[in-house]
């Protein structure tokens, strides 16, 4: 479960890091992908079941081509499949995305090219994309989150800022040449 919080911290700080750096970049607002992300669990499954699984999913879209990435990791959970699902919450919809594992990994992935019509539904923010992971305790699903937009506060952009900030500084220090590093240059 630990390992699941430092996953799930590390993959939203990130991608909210990816976001600011290519919004610092400056254009348009279409030339920013979009983060959305999902919170997964038994309470949110069609019908709700008592799970302990939990998962988190990232889904980052790309207007300029319509690219997309996918990703989620569940815990507590012996998946044997996991989707992107069309339907609102608490409605069980057809699959749209399937997502892939390879062995040994702990990631679900999908990436791809949404059609116009998948575009509109996720960007109308009326929530009717959801990341479903199947088992074979639950094969119509186990947990479940709806996809929705993520957008930084004041205070994450401040945190977001620091940490970079704080990366560049280590990368610095990683990037000198050895005669430097150990003069303390």
């Amino acid at each position: 479960m630990k390992l699941l919080r430092i996953q799930s911290f590390l993959v939203r700080w990130i991608s909210l890091l990816a976001l600011t750096l290519l919004a610092s970049c400056g254009g348009s607002e279409l030339s920013i992908p979009l983060v959305f992300s999902a919170s997964l669990s038994g309470a949110e499954e069609t019908p709700p079941n008592a799970s302990p699984g939990q998962g988190i999913g990232i889904f980052t879209f790309d207007p300029n081509d319509r690219s997309f990435n996918a990703r989620v990791v569940s815990s507590g959970v012996a998946d044997n499949a996991a989707h992107i699902h069309e339907g609102p919450p608490g409605v069980a919809g057809p699959i749209v995305i399937p997502l892939t594992k390879a062995p040994g990994s702990v990631v679900w992935e999908a990436n791809g090219i949404l059609t116009q019509t998948q575009e509109d539904i996720l960007r109308s923010g009326d929530l009717n994309f959801y990341f479903n992971v199947h088992s074979p305790t639950f094969p119509g699903g186990e947990i479940r989150g709806q996809i929705e937009r993520r957008t930084l506060t004041p205070e994450q952009q401040q945190r977001v800022e620091q940490l970079l900030q704080q990366l560049i500084v280590q990368l610095r220090l990683q990037l000198q040449p050895a005669s430097s590093a150990t003069t303390g240059q």
